[in-house]
């Protein structure tokens, strides 16, 4: 009877995907040419790391990663040591806003009126964010989202799946999420071997006043390598923040964080068809909100103007130094359209300032894509 179930509910699940390719799609693509004679560009190579990855270009990723080339033992203890996170989120939210809006590595978001920040990885020279999941999980021989030829080398990799994440303000524990303090050393030793593609599944929240880190892993053995070295990392890394004063924190972003020269709007493509990811380098001169609008050239037709604005904003960086750039960059998804049904979309950047002053539109550019 549970298997009728599953199966039922998978048909159901791929109905939902697949229906509207099966039915013939939304047509809206169907008459649609792309202009000649306009300046058009083409998004990027597929930079989607969720079917599979072992190679990170950044420190987190790094270090995340360096913990899976060890077997793993059976010390289920686990340490965080997050005090100075707690101390700046209480005293000096506003050194820790600027430093994570700053940061290429954490993807800072507002929603229902909380700041969230999640852990982005670097991969192929690209911030990448899709939603903070990053794993090996689909990577096989001949597979075209297989990075290296090298198999051999990644049957050694254990597979894994992981996300990390900080929740500033008051929140609601999720049913399935373990709570412990910031400051804490606790024996972690049952957990399970679900929802994990057959590894075992750890979901940690070391909770404080105003402040949640989580931590997902799935992953092999019983000890839990990943969250161990997502902890330690992130005690150096805001432990070196709350040492530093007002003055020097900049110092303390990774190389390349700040880029000098003009803005910069590139797209990617994503798993599939309508999926891309932008690349933004900009500075506004001032905190805000960056988001997109995106309308097919030919007509002017807003596109995906229910999700698009809030699936694609973050806080970025900013200066008085406007040859300054901050990146910001997150996975979005154009929904009219079918696959490979090609047309143009002005796709444009805007900002919306804490201050209340007037939106103004940062990059615009038309790019080949496909709904």
């Amino acid at each position: 009877m549970k298997n009728i179930i599953i199966l039922a509910a998978l048909v159901v699940m791929a109905h939902c995907v697949f229906g509207r390719v099966w039915s013939g799609g939304d047509h809206f693509a169907d008459d649609l040419k792309i202009p000649e004679g306009i300046d058009i560009a083409v998004p990027g190579k597929d930079v989607y790391p969720h079917w599979g990855t072992n190679e990170g270009s950044d420190a987190f990723s790094r270090a995340v990663l360096a913990a899976l080339e060890t077997k793993g033992g059976t010390n289920t203890v686990v340490k965080a040591e997050l005090g100075a996170l707690q101390k700046l989120a209480s005293e000096r939210l506003d050194v820790l806003v600027a430093y994570l809006a700053a940061h290429p590595g954490w993807l800072l978001s507002v929603g229902d009126g909380k700041l969230y920040a999640t852990r982005r990885w670097k991969l192929g020279g690209t911030w990448v964010s899709t939603g903070g999941c990053y794993s090996s999980f689909g990577k096989v021989k001949g597979d075209r989202f297989n990075p290296s030829d090298d198999d051999k080398a990644y049957q050694k990799q254990t597979t894994y799946q992981t996300r990390t994440a900080i929740l500033f303000g008051d929140f609601t524990p999720r049913y399935r999420l373990k709570r412990l303090p910031l400051v804490c050393e606790e024996n972690l030793k049952p957990w399970k071997c679900e929802h994990g593609f057959g590894k075992r599944e750890s979901c940690v929240a070391f909770c404080g006043e105003g402040v949640r880190v989580a931590v997902l892993e799935q992953c092999n053995g019983k000890e839990r390598r990943i969250t161990k070295a997502t902890l330690a990392f992130l005690r150096d890394e805001f432990d070196a923040l709350a040492r530093a004063d007002d003055a020097t924190w900049r110092a303390l972003l990774p190389e390349g964080a700040v880029r000098r020269g003009d803005v910069s709007f590139v797209l990617h493509k994503g798993m599939q068809g309508g999926i891309y990811h932008y690349e933004l380098w900009a500075n506004p001169g001032e905190a805000g909100e960056v988001y997109l609008k995106a309308f097919e050239v030919t007509k002017g037709t807003p596109l995906s103007t229910d999700r698009l604005p809030r699936r694609s904003a973050e806080r970025i960086g900013w200066s008085d130094d406007p040859a300054e750039k901050f990146f910001a960059g997150t996975e979005f998804t154009i929904y009219e359209g079918n696959w490979e049904q090609y047309y143009a979309a002005r796709i444009e950047a805007w900002f919306k300032p804490d201050s209340g002053g007037p939106e103004r539109k940062l990059a615009e550019r038309i790019f080949k894509i496909e709904g």
